[in-house]
């Protein structure tokens, strides 16, 4: 995980979006991210780590989760919004960011898949229509969306083996955060 020096929000403000209890300052973010997994906090800890990344590789660990974690297949416009996220995560421009909204629109919010698809859309850029004046993206829409297409990914199938999909998933997000750091 980034070291604050490296545009990482402060610890304080990392526990209260993710919705836990304050810890002190000199508490590295990997320390708290190990405790919530050990005490089995996980709708918390993937809110802790979707925080601890930059948009895009918010983006990236929600397109990961999505195309690895053992779920079925995509079909329909389930697998067009997944393919939006896809073509915007290898060239982000802002054909590719608005063609992910249209996706999500007919994916729909109460799939993976169009969650994700809004998370593209919301991740810069303006959220209004093309032709009215700009309006950005309410602050850390695009990391609440990431992580919440994680969880209904985790949470939408196979419930008894969400523990160990919910693992999966943050150790992803992890290595993800790893290598954005050794580049």
């Amino acid at each position: 995980m980034a070291s604050q020096a490296e545009d990482q929000l402060p610890i304080a403000e990392l526990c209260k979006l993710a919705g836990i209890e304050s810890v002190d300052d000199d508490i590295a973010p990997a320390q708290v991210l190990t405790r919530l997994v050990k005490e089995e906090r996980f709708q918390e800890a993937l809110r802790f780590l979707v925080n601890t990344l930059e948009a895009g590789a918010a983006v990236r660990w929600a397109y990961d989760c999505l195309s690895h974690l053992d779920r079925p297949a995509a079909q329909g416009a389930r697998q067009t919004a997944l393919q939006a996220a896809q073509s915007w995560i290898a060239a982000p421009d802002e054909t590719k960011r608005r063609a992910a909204k249209e996706a999500s629109d007919k994916a729909g919010l109460d799939t993976p898949e169009g969650v994700l698809a809004m998370a593209v859309f919301f991740s810069g850029g303006s959220v209004a229509p093309e032709t009215a004046p700009e309006v950005p993206a309410p602050a850390r829409a695009c990391h609440k969306l990431s992580a919440g297409a994680v969880l209904l990914a985790v949470v939408s199938d196979h419930l008894e083996s969400a523990s160990q999909r919910f693992q999966e998933a943050i150790q992803r997000g992890v290595q993800l955060e790893s290598m954005r750091h050794k580049s």
